[in-house]
Parts: structure tokens; C-alpha cells; sequence
């Protein structure tokens, strides 16, 4: 009957702890989503923060066209020839019915005797007005192109920045859940056999002890 009730015993021991081991893997599991799904909502606040900052560059870079390049000649839509003081006279042109769709060039092997290539540099445009085609003389200052390289870099340390903040692996996660349950079945398995040695070491020292009496009785 005793044998019974300790049987019984470790039965619902082992119940409980396969129970627990089970509720810690579906609590692990949960994180896991939960941590997965923070992953995906940042990989999509990421993009919309590179869309965002490609159309600052994109919006910079209409910018410095006005920045680098020097307009001095140009076409009005009714083809008047006219002269650019500065940068914003031509800034004014743009926004007055023309767009710009081809940055300052060097002019073809075709166009250098055209009154735009004065410069041997031209910007190609789009007039909405009369829905024509206009150039107009250019030329670069320095050279070169020059670009704000610390917005540049800046953007470039605040998106790593956010993908280092919010670097967690599923994958990784998830091994350390299977390495918490592989633990807890451990210490199933060293609990079991540590009831059978116990109950193991009982039984032995009942038999010594009644092949004692039995001796002692046989002296008798």
C-alpha cells in the first residue's frame, strides 16, 4: 500500500513538473513572437525612415543644382533669350512653369553652336506651359558637385543606430528556450533517479536488516 501512495506520489510530481516545463516553453514561445513582431514593425518604421530620408536627398539634391551650378543664359517658353544674374533668378525660371529633368552637362558635338552652349554646359528642362523643350547655359563651380557629407553620414549613423538598438534574432531566442527545456528535463531525469536510489537504498538496508534478525534468531 505504501509502495502504492509513493508511486502515486512521484507520478504527480512528475506531472507538475512536466506541466511547468510546458507553460515556461509556451511563455518563451510568446516572447519570441512578441519580440519577433517588434522586429517587423521596426524593419518597417527602418524603411519608412530610409524612404523618408532618400526623399531628403532627393529634395537636397534639387537644392544644390541651384548650389553648384552658375546659370547665366537662357530661353523663356515664348523663346526670349534672357540673362541670369544669380542662382535664384534661375530658382524663380524653374518654379515659373519649367522643370528641370537633366542636370547641368556638357553640350553635344551637335549643340555647341547653339546660343544655351555658350558655357560648353547646358541644363535641359520642361516647360508645362507650352509643353516644350528648353536649355539653358550652365556652368559648375569648383569643378564639382559638392554634397553635405555630414548629413550624409549623419543619416547614414542614425539607421545603424536603429538597426543595432533592435537587433533581435528569433533564432537566437528560440535556442536559448530549447537549452532552458533540455535544463528542466535534466533535472526531471537526476529527480527520478534520485527517488529510485533513495527508495533503492531503503529496500537494501531492509534486507540487511532482516537477514540481521533472521541471524539472530537462528542463534537462538
Amino acid at each position: 500500500m505504501k509502495g502504492i501512495i509513493k508511486f502515486i506520489i512521484i507520478i504527480i510530481l512528475l506531472l507538475n513538473i512536466f506541466n511547468i516545463a510546458n507553460s515556461e516553453k509556451d511563455n518563451i514561445n510568446s516572447i519570441i513572437q512578441n519580440n519577433h513582431n517588434k522586429l517587423l514593425k521596426n524593419n518597417n518604421d527602418n524603411d519608412v525612415i530610409k524612404k523618408e530620408e532618400e526623399e531628403k536627398e532627393k529634395s537636397s539634391e534639387e537644392l544644390l543644382l541651384l548650389d553648384d551650378f552658375k546659370i547665366t543664359r537662357g530661353k523663356t517658353p515664348n523663346g526670349e533669350t534672357i540673362d541670369f544674374d544669380d542662382s535664384e533668378d534661375a530658382s524663380n525660371y524653374q518654379e515659373n512653369g519649367c522643370k528641370i529633368i537633366e542636370t547641368c552637362r556638357e553640350c553635344l558635338e551637335s549643340e555647341k553652336n547653339e546660343p544655351y552652349c555658350s558655357t560648353n554646359h547646358r541644363i535641359k528642362m520642361f516647360c508645362e506651359d507650352n509643353e516644350s523643350i528648353r536649355f539653358i547655359s550652365c556652368k559648375i563651380l569648383n569643378n564639382k558637385k559638392t554634397k553635405n557629407n555630414n548629413y550624409y553620414n549623419n543619416k547614414n549613423h542614425n539607421i545603424d543606430g536603429i538597426n543595432n538598438n533592435n537587433n533581435n534574432n528569433p533564432k537566437i531566442e528560440k535556442t536559448s528556450a530549447i537549452n532552458i527545456i533540455y535544463f528542466e528535463v535534466v533535472v526531471l531525469v537526476v529527480f527520478v533517479f534520485s527517488i529510485y536510489f533513495v527508495k533503492e537504498r531503503k529496500r537494501i538496508s531492509s534486507l540487511q536488516n532482516n537477514e540481521r534478525l533472521a541471524k539472530q534468531l537462528n542463534k537462538v
